[in-house]
């Protein structure tokens, strides 16, 4: 599994992206890149996922903080 999370961030990272939102051709798919400590949760009446190329994510929800690592 881990070769495969090594695949998508090096698939991921071949795209020019941007700091913000990247929206792609998948309708309803958007990458977004964050530089910055903290940052705003996403809609809770859209589907997330989370892929942690770098750094940490540290989320801060009703049922406790969830931190997140790379892959």
């Amino acid at each position: 599994m881990i070769s495969d999370v090594g695949k998508l961030c090096k698939h991921i990272r071949s795209f020019p992206l941007t700091e913000g939102e990247n929206k792609t051709k998948l309708p309803f798919l958007s990458i977004y890149i964050f530089k910055k400590r903290k940052m705003d949760m996403p809609q809770m009446n859209h589907f997330y996922i989370y892929v942690v190329m770098d750094g940490s994510v540290r989320l801060y929800t009703p049922s406790g903080i969830m931190d997140y690592l790379p892959g």
